[in-house]
Order: structure tokens, then C-alpha cells, then sequence
């Protein structure tokens, strides 16, 4: 018989809710049935054993994917969370919240952090968590600034 476990639910980690509601599982192979085990005493023991900064993953884990993973009630990550101290974009162009039209200082720094927000877009984060975290990337034939315009355009 095979094990899996699957991280994300609980209290028995891997456990499907037909498991909890005591229906058949169908495997779909009656020769390769699924066992399906409590692991939650195992991973807390494991978590007792790490240090601080230490984490136990799988051998296919990769920080790339993690950083691509949903931080949920985070404003910044999560689409879905309805914040109050987040304005929309539209309105920071009807009340003027970001510089239209910066100094030369300004478009220089804003320039190199799309550059940053594009190159980790490239590395394959989301576009929603890179590149359109820059408010002038939703509306760029807003912006006066030629040079701040034409680079915002040329990056989307």
C-alpha cells in the first residue's frame, strides 16, 4: 500500500472530507489503494527539533515557489481582502495621490524600481505582485512626465 500526505488540511493532514464523512474513497486502481495517516504528531515532533530559521519542506521544494505562494490578510498579497486603508488605483489618479508629473530625482527612482518589479516579474512571480504594485502602470497615459510615460507604456 502507498502513503501520501498532502499539507493544508486539518486536523489529519492529507485527509480528504469524504474520509471524515466515512464514505468509500474511489482510488480509481483497486490494486494501488491510498492510506491515508494522521501525520500531525510527526510534524509537530519535527517542528520541536528546528531552529530558529530552519524549515522542514519536501526535496522538490524550492524557494521560487514559495514566494509565489498567497500570504493571505496580507493587503499587499491577497487580491481578495477588502482593506479600507487601501485606495484603488483610479482614485489615486482622480485625487492626485502619486506625481503625474515628477522630478527628474523621482523618475529615476520609480525607473529602477520597475526595472526591479520587471525583472521579478521575468523570474516568474505574478504580474498582479510586481509590475501593477506600481499605480502608474494602470493608467500610464496619465502620467505628464514624457520620459516616466513612455517607459511605463513600453514596459506593459
Amino acid at each position: 500500500k502507498s502513503s501520501f500526505v498532502l499539507a493544508g488540511r486539518s486536523p489529519l493532514i492529507g485527509c480528504p472530507r469524504q474520509l471524515l464523512s466515512g464514505e468509500k474513497i474511489d482510488t480509481m486502481d483497486s490494486e494501488n489503494e491510498i492510506t491515508w495517516m494522521d501525520m500531525t504528531d510527526v510534524l509537530r515532533d519535527a517542528a520541536k527539533e528546528l531552529g530558529e530559521g530552519q524549515m522542514l519542506h519536501a526535496e522538490s521544494f524550492n524557494l521560487g515557489d514559495s514566494m509565489s505562494a498567497l500570504e493571505m490578510m496580507d493587503p499587499k498579497m491577497d487580491a481578495g481582502l477588502l482593506n479600507p486603508s487601501v485606495v484603488a488605483a483610479d482614485e489615486c489618479f482622480e485625487r492626485e495621490l502619486i506625481p503625474l508629473n515628477p522630478d527628474t530625482e523621482t523618475v529615476i527612482a520609480l525607473i529602477d524600481r520597475l526595472s526591479a518589479l520587471e525583472m521579478t516579474w521575468i523570474r516568474g512571480s505574478a504580474l498582479v505582485q510586481t509590475i501593477f504594485t506600481s499605480i502608474h502602470c494602470h493608467r500610464p497615459a496619465a502620467i505628464v512626465n514624457d520620459t516616466l510615460r513612455v517607459y511605463c507604456q513600453a514596459l506593459l
